[in-house]
């Protein structure tokens, strides 16, 4: 009995030691929840790295930005989040806009650098992806150039349609060839085709799905002769991340190489609006091989003919190339064309690759006292044709910056991992030209200056000197955003857009710069600086200049426990010594939801002084 009795307190004891530790776990994971559920609405992290990034049409050079854009985050250390500290995987872009960073414990050099992608997707706009290298914590500004469908850019071909199935089988041979097509040579040489009897597949197909009925199909073709198409170049011709057809890795971040294309094709198929993603017999696609393109892999170099190999390349969705197989070059009505067989849908690329320098280029340039940020590319040449931007390693090699001083080519800007031995130019662009008459091919911006042909001496990588003009003004702009706990914008980018004809809206601060917003194109001013919330930015007066602007800053918010959505905060403001009203005065602007926000605007010490009032609930404070 007694024995019966110890046993059964002895269980009891068993029972509440057990009911005590089942309680202390439940306690733990509920806190550990909240905390996750926390964690997935706001993140207020530290960042570092912010970069700016701009969506254009490249039929337009810098004359407008594109929106509304679907960005999917390719970033397998899980290092980036939006300039005020969120975590996303997609989100949808507003405005043509966007500011991300990293995380305060991403680790990279300039021998490691932090490599991430983004692929981008705009409805009429060839669907894109762009790599990106971090090698410091620094401000850079990346534009991101899109191939637009129904009036495509200087040196590309477009095909758009739809085509009818049979149970998701192609019931007869079905040619695709260019709709629309601008500055592209022998267009009737780029095909595509279907073959009879192939059935679209899908990824995790269900048996018991319909059948779909109709194929949507959106292709582009970049010439390799076009600059302008070069630019539309999908992750940017620095390969950062390749493997070769044995399956070895052949790039990564910290030792690229360049892609020198010769040709690539961009295919997007969808089945009722379900994304395809292979089919059972391989697409045939022929590409023109112009007759001023030398082939790379001939020692002389000499130009492309009949029997020559070129490697074809994909691109995955995780912005890796890889090498597929080898196209042979033959003729069709008398021209030089590349033909190969596709098996899956992604960009395919005619390529051969090239080794980059070691060293940094240096381009010296005059600075007359009134050189602003310009927008900046380093081209290649063959035969006095340029065919492509080079995709430069270091983001900050797209924008030549101001610098104080006067007279002579006394100052440098470095271009880093330029490719070796080719023939090259540095142009510099004038960010604040009017927007050039006309669309598509016919849509100019003006080049400000330009080196002139030389070629790349890794030896000596010293390029001929960039000779700017005198200009007449240049405007200091200085702004200070302010750092309250609550209110805090720091570490986003600030654009700026000239609105000669805004006085109504100044005065009435009704209409937040919709018009002039939508006329033309942002420029980007630069990286509101962390630990005291300033930025400067430099307007030029190359063709003319007015006080009156709008500012746009891009924001991320968390409205749900895993949704993320972004949107622009647009304001007026006059850029002269003092504001137009009363020392301080509110200003007002509209985000992305139509939603007014109120803002604190005066004037002291040559510096704007701005303060969120109201409108910004969620906003994160990222300062450190």
């Amino acid at each position: 009995m007694e024995n019966n009795k110890s046993a059964a307190v002895k269980s009891n004891s068993k029972v509440k030691y057990l009911a005590l530790i089942v309680l202390l776990l439940l306690i733990i994971l509920i806190i550990k929840w909240c905390y996750n559920k926390k964690d997935q609405v706001k993140y207020s992290i530290a960042t570092k790295s912010p970069i700016a990034i701009s969506f254009l049409d490249a039929g337009r050079m810098l004359q407008g930005q594109v929106g509304k854009a679907k960005v999917t985050l390719i970033d397998p250390d899980s290092m980036v989040v939006t300039s005020n500290g969120l975590t996303f995987r997609e989100i949808e872009v507003s405005g043509g806009v966007m500011c991300l960073a990293l995380r305060q414990n991403a680790v990279y050099s300039d021998t490691m650098p932090y490599r991430f992608g983004l692929k981008i997707e705009i409805d009429g706009y060839s669907s894109t992806y762009r790599n990106f290298l971090v090698t410091s914590d620094e401000g850079k500004y990346v534009p991101i150039f899109m191939a637009r469908l129904d009036d495509p850019a200087s040196g590309m071909a477009t095909m758009t349609g739809t085509a009818q199935l049979s149970n998701g089988v192609v019931s007869s041979n079905l040619t695709l060839k260019p709709l629309q097509a601008s500055g592209v040579s022998d267009t009737n040489l780029v095909k595509v085709q279907v073959q009879k009897g192939t059935r679209m597949i899908f990824c995790g197909e269900d048996q018991n799905h319909p059948a779909p009925k109709k194929l949507n199909y959106k292709i582009s073709y970049a010439s390799p002769l076009s600059l302008i198409a070069g630019r539309t170049f999908p992750g940017g011709p620095l390969v950062t991340d390749a493997i070769s057809r044995s399956g070895t890795v052949i790039a990564r971040p910290a030792a690229p190489f360049y892609f020198t294309s010769q040709g690539w094709i961009n295919i997007e198929f969808d089945a009722d609006g379900t994304q395809v993603e292979s089919f059972s017999k391989p697409l045939i696609v022929t590409l023109p091989i112009p007759d001023s393109l030398t082939n790379p892999l001939t020692s002389p170099l000499r130009f492309y003919q009949s029997g020559d190999t070129i490697p074809i390349w994909s691109l995955t969705d995780q912005g890796v190339w890889m090498e597929e197989s080898v196209a042979k070059v033959g003729i069709s009505n008398g021209k030089l064309v590349a033909q190969m067989t596709v098996t899956h849908l992604s960009t395919w690329n005619l390529d051969c690759t090239q080794s980059p320098c070691s060293t940094d280029l240096l381009v010296n340039y005059n600075n007359p006292n009134a050189t602003t940020v310009l927008y900046s590319e380093l081209v290649r040449a063959s035969n006095g044709t340029f065919y492509g931007i080079t995709g430069l390693g270091d983001n900050t090699d797209f924008k030549l910056t101001y610098n104080n001083g006067s007279g002579g080519a006394n100052h440098q800007f470095s271009i880093s991992r330029a490719p070796s031995g080719e023939q090259a130019e540095f142009i510099t662009y004038d960010n604040s030209s009017a927007p050039g008459t006309g669309t598509g091919a016919t849509a100019t911006t003006g080049i400000l200056a330009r080196t002139g042909v030389f070629t790349i001496n890794c030896a000596s990588p010293v390029a001929p000197a960039l000779n700017l003009p005198a200009n007449a003004s240049l405007h200091q702009v200085d702004l200070q955003f302010s750092l309250s706990a609550t209110e805090n914008l720091c570490g986003n980018a600030v654009w700026y857009k000239t609105c000669p004809s805004c006085d109504a809206e100044m005065a009435s601060e009704a209409n937040y710069c919709d018009a002039a917003i939508t006329s033309g194109s942002l420029q980007y001013g630069g990286i509101i600086n962390k630990s005291d919330g300033t930025v400067t930015f430099y307007k030029t007066g190359v063709t003319g200049f007015n006080n009156l602007h709008c500012l746009r800053l891009w924001y991320a918010e968390s409205v749900t426990a895993t949704t993320v959505v972004s949107q622009p905060i647009d304001f007026p403001i006059n850029f002269s010594n003092q504001p137009p009203v009363a020392n301080p005065r509110t200003i007002y602007g509209k985000n992305g939801a139509g939603a007014t926000i109120t803002l604190s605007h005066w004037y002291t010490g040559g510096v704007h002084h701005i303060r969120v009032i109201s409108g910004l609930t969620t906003l994160v404070n990222t300062c450190i």
